[in-house]
């Protein structure tokens, strides 16, 4: 029998081929494979080679969130998420996962964050997407929300929170929209996606449990100033959120995106998350 080597005791070995591809009319070893984690063995790519064997377009910029203290480094991009505020939690563990997260877990007396530089450089009326991988428990009171991604405007903002019912609510340019579908829990993770289709002056918003759209007035944003990569807001009242990684598409790079059909649940689809919807 040819393809396998012949043991002494006359049992036939195959060789492993699970990490051979085809390439350039021969196989070459994939040397650098797309990681893997959680209960479901999703994709968590973290670089444009790995984007590349996904057939993904690659983002603009990528936060692994594995960082040990202080800030979070890019692994895809150049612009570093520095802390606001306080209560910062790093190397944080969430059941199921091999990676670590970053997140808050207190009660807050402001808005405390991760931010980037005011350098988001997207004119007003382009694109852009954000995806995060997080757990999220739902705020005790109103007047609270665990912000999982935002980016911030003048005089406007595109904010993805979570509200007392559990609800994934997406506000975009002065309107909003809820998913009615309980996201609730802090030992939970999920992908939350976010689409700005700034040609088409419409938002998306698709998570593990469902999906909502929404119009808005680009003529009435300002222009943008900063990313808050993962934050809580409000008073008196406990929030709890963890993250494990957060990916940006920005204007080129999210036409890309949009233009391949990416911008919506296929992308989660294509990451390995299985979907009801």
């Amino acid at each position: 029998m040819s393809g396998g080597h012949t043991n002494p005791e006359g049992l036939v070995l195959v060789p492993n081929l699970s990490h051979v591809v085809p390439g350039g009319g021969h196989m070459s070893l994939v040397t650098d494979p797309v990681p893997q984690d959680g209960p479901n063995s999703v994709y968590v790519p973290t670089t444009e080679g790995h984007f590349a064997a996904l057939g993904i377009p690659a983002p603009t910029d990528h936060w692994g969130c594995q960082d040990a203290e202080t800030a979070l480094a890019p692994s895809i991009g150049a612009r570093t998420a520095a802390e606001v505020g306080a209560n910062h939690l790093y190397q944080q563990s969430v059941a199921g996962w091999a990676r670590k997260f970053i997140g808050f877990n207190q009660t807050p007396s402001g808005t405390d964050s991760w931010r980037t530089p005011s350098d988001i450089g997207i004119a007003s009326g382009k694109s852009i997407v954000m995806l995060n991988y997080s757990a999220i428990a739902k705020p005790s009171a109103e007047g609270l929300f665990a912000q999982a991604i935002g980016i911030n405007l003048t005089g406007n903002a595109l904010q993805l929170r979570v509200n007392t019912s559990g609800h994934a609510r997406m506000f975009s340019f002065g309107v909003n929209g809820t998913i009615a579908v309980d996201h609730d829990g802090i030992g939970t993770v999920r992908p939350f996606l976010a689409v700005r289709d700034g040609e088409n002056d419409a938002t998306t918003l698709h998570t593990d449990l469902g999906e909502v759209s929404l119009t808005h007035d680009e003529s009435a944003t300002g222009a943008n100033t900063y990313t808050t990569v993962c934050g809580t807001a409000g008073t008196s009242v406990v929030c709890g959120v963890r993250m494990g990684g957060s990916w940006m598409w920005r204007g080129d790079d999210a036409d890309a995106l949009i233009a391949a059909g990416l911008a919506n649940k296929t992308l989660l689809e294509a990451l390995g998350w299985t979907l009801p919807y």
